[in-house]
C-alpha cells in the first residue's frame, strides 16, 4: 500500500479552489487513458491485500445506517468495467 495518505474532502476543496471552475477533471482509465468524472458516491473503503499491480488498494463497499460512509469515491465514465461491491 502506498504511504501516502488518502487526499481528504478539503485538501481536494482547497486545492481546485486555486483552478478555473470550468476545467474538466479526469481519473485513471481502466488500463490506459483518463476518462471523465460523471458522478460522486460515498461508500466505505475497505483495504485489499495483498493486491496486484494493477488491482486498486481499497474495495468499495455500500455504507448502510449502521455503517456510515468514511470515504467518497469519483467514479469515472468506464467505471463500470471495474468489479463493484455492494
Amino acid at each position: 500500500m502506498a504511504t501516502d495518505s488518502p487526499l481528504t474532502v478539503q485538501e481536494l476543496i482547497d486545492k481546485l479552489a486555486k483552478l478555473p471552475p470550468d476545467l474538466p477533471i479526469f481519473v485513471e482509465g481502466y488500463e490506459n487513458g483518463w476518462d471523465p468524472i460523471i458522478t460522486v458516491e460515498p461508500g466505505s473503503a475497505q483495504p485489499t491485500a495483498p493486491f496486484e499491480d494493477w488491482d486498486g488498494e481499497v474495495q468499495r463497499t455500500k455504507s448502510t445506517s449502521e455503517a456510515p460512509p468514511d470515504a467518497i469515491f469519483l467514479i469515472g465514465r468506464r467505471g463500470h468495467r471495474r468489479q463493484r461491491q455492494t
